[in-house]
């Protein structure tokens, strides 16, 4: 029988991406609330988000977006956290969404890519990318290695 060993930063790296994955949806959670507090205390001061237009978004224009936008609903579809160093991850994710405007309900899909550093111990979300998919547009499959 063999014996794995593994460091305890690959204890802490995998601690992190649990932290990481419950921000994301933490994150994700609050558009149906419009919970601005939650989500201000993911995103970084000087954070940026590019929307899907190309538009370059501060945390007071998410906040604000968020706190005055038509609720909006999110399934994660797949999520993946790439530990670039012990203080810096990325998270990229495929979502679809639905949004609640005048009385209808309007589906999409969209993938996004957060940048998180981690300062003083607390992870916040710095930058953030979003990319609305085409309806056909799926997820990609995982590789898998045989």
């Amino acid at each position: 029988m063999g014996m794995v060993l593994m460091g305890p930063d690959a204890f802490s790296q995998n601690k992190d991406v649990v932290v990481l994955k419950g921000l994301n949806q933490a994150w994700l959670d609050c558009y149906p609330t419009k919970d601005t507090t939650t989500l201000g205390g993911i995103l970084a001061d000087d954070f940026q988000l590019i929307a899907p237009s190309g538009a370059k978004m501060s945390k007071n224009d998410v906040l604000k977006n968020v706190a005055t936008g038509d609720p909006a609903t999110a399934v994660l579809d797949s999520v993946e956290v790439r530990m670039l160093t012990s203080d810096a991850a990325i998270i990229t994710a495929y979502l679809s969404f639905t949004i609640h405007s005048a009385g209808q309900a309007v589906s999409a899909r969209n993938c996004y890519q957060d940048v998180y550093l981690k300062k003083a111990g607390k992870w916040r979300a710095v930058a953030a990318h979003v990319t609305v998919l085409a309806a056909k547009q799926a997820a990609p499959k995982k590789k898998t290695n045989n």
